[in-house]
């Protein structure tokens, strides 16, 4: 519908302009930020929660996530959860695989638990999203 393609577009640019901003402050990020970056790349299929890294990088929850919000302009659980939600997006673009298998994939027994945070934060539920994707494409998946 033209509800949802304006709601995807829009977040599509918000997503594109926090990409930039983000960028510029590369240089001035402390080390413990490019630490849970990669840590977050690296686990982001089964580690989910802001407690889950905080040891890792030597820092409290507390003290990484203003760290985090500072930088970032987003929580850890913001972080967190975009990872896991461009993974479990680009298995829903390049693959036919089900959704169950995706969610599990991401490290979620709950495929209704993913369903409503991947529909909560994207607009669409995750088969939504992949026929949307698809229809934009001319009827095509990536994995074609």
């Amino acid at each position: 519908s033209l509800r949802k393609s304006s709601l995807f577009m829009a977040s599509r640019l918000k997503r594109e302009a926090m990409e930039k901003q983000e960028v510029a402050s590369v240089a001035d990020r402390p080390k413990a930020l490019d630490r849970l970056t990669a840590l977050i790349e690296e686990n982001h299929r089964t580690l989910h929660r802001p407690a889950d890294y905080a040891p890792l990088v030597a820092m409290t929850s507390k003290a990484l996530g203003k760290l985090v919000k500072k930088h970032f302009g987003k929580t850890l659980t913001e972080l967190i959860r975009e990872r896991v939600l461009k993974h479990a997006k680009w298995q829903l673009l390049h693959t036919l695989r089900p959704v169950k298998e995706i969610a599990a994939e991401a490290g979620f027994s709950d495929e209704l638990y993913f369903s409503r945070l991947f529909k909560r934060t994207t607009g669409f539920s995750p088969s939504g999203f992949r026929e949307f994707e698809t229809a934009i494409r001319g009827g095509r998946n990536l994995s074609m």
